[in-house]
């Protein structure tokens, strides 16, 4: 076990840069609440406020992976079909 973690400290940089990280959220006023849903919204309160998704961004960046946003499930969907 402490060799495997020697390697990760060694090589964090390395194994970083291969590494993507998506954050699927939905934000007040930017994520469109879409018609063909079956589950009616209760309310804006199931979406992130600005300062609460900044927090999370931001937590996550500083990790040093690359962050990859997605406001809709959708769009999350339709990107990774498309990339990989």
């Amino acid at each position: 076990m402490k060799q495997l973690l020697q390697y990760y400290l060694q090589n964090f940089d390395k194994e970083c840069s291969k590494t993507n990280l998506f954050l699927v959220a939905n934000l007040q006023k930017q994520t469109k609440k879409m018609s063909y849903y079956t589950i009616e919204h209760a309310s804006g309160r199931e979406f992130f406020s600005l300062s609460e998704f900044e927090e999370i961004a931001s937590a996550l960046l500083k990790t040093g992976l690359c962050l990859n946003i997605f406001y809709t499930e959708i769009d999350f969907v339709e990107y990774i079909l498309k990339y990989y």
